[in-house]
């Protein structure tokens, strides 16, 4: 990373993702819960369709993985819904400094993705392998990557205008009752909204059918960084009116 201030907090971001046990655990439970999920989807429905013709043939679709990749790209920006919470006090710091909004959640998504992006790629290549379609996977991450994005976008929001203060503790299930509850569930909106912005993906994959293996790729990179770019660049404005007040939302009571 290069020694600037963007080198510097991306660096600060990407060490307080690995070294403190709350953020971790949201990487890991994504790392289980995204393989899970899609094979379980394609079982499922396997089992159903067996059952209407008498058959217990293995036939995925690729519409029905492209829509359970859409769900694991949405839940994967959704640990940074609360993205300040972790900081608590600490975010004074760069208060004072008078970060911009936009440097600051640009740093702090780069930071993120270091450890997603790639964790993405690997949930795609082990679901097409375990379910026999390798020449699906880049179908996947493109659904995958245009997910995340949209996904990320929503999430900087609300990390800027729902943000609530986190226990003073390294318990990775610990929360705050009362008004933190209520905002972490704007969190399930946003992963509803990061998924029905993706459906357009999902309409290429039922119109181009087996063009859309080799497209769908392209297309969710450039789909997931310009969702990300955009949400980047209007919550950094709504960042840079709101950091008093979001030091106050992530300061602990005492």
């Amino acid at each position: 990373l290069p020694r600037n201030r963007n080198g510097a907090l991306v660096a600060r971001e990407a060490r307080y993702w690995w070294r403190d046990t709350r953020r971790r655990a949201g990487i890991i439970t994504l790392a289980v819960v995204g393989v899970f999920v899609p094979v379980m989807v394609s079982l499922s429905g396997t089992g159903m369709l067996g059952e209407l013709e008498g058959e217990t043939a293995f036939e995925p679709s690729p519409v029905t993985m492209g829509l359970s990749m859409i769900f694991v790209g949405a839940l994967a920006a959704i640990s940074l819904a609360n993205q300040f919470g972790y900081d608590g006090t600490a975010y004074a710091a760069n208060v004072v400094a008078g970060v911009p909004g936009k440097v600051e959640l640009r740093a702090r998504s780069i930071a993120y993705s270091l450890y997603i992006l790639p964790l993405l790629v690997a949930i795609a290549v082990l679901v097409a392998l375990l379910l026999g379609e390798p020449s699906w996977i880049g179908m996947m991450v493109g659904m995958l990557l245009a997910a995340y994005g949209t996904g990320l976008a929503a999430n900087l929001f609300v990390s800027v205008l729902a943000a609530y203060d986190l226990p003073e503790t390294s318990n990775p299930f610990a929360i705050n009752t009362g008004a933190g509850v209520a905002k972490s569930a704007l969190s399930l909106l946003t992963l509803a909204g990061g998924a029905a912005v993706t459906l357009p993906m999902v309409i290429g994959a039922v119109l181009l059918d087996g063009v859309w293996l080799w497209l769908a790729l392209p297309i969710g990179l450039v789909y997931g960084v310009g969702a990300a770019a955009l949400g980047t660049y209007l919550a950094g404005d709504v960042l840079d009116r709101r950091m008093p007040e979001l030091l106050v939302a992530v300061t602990p009571r005492r």
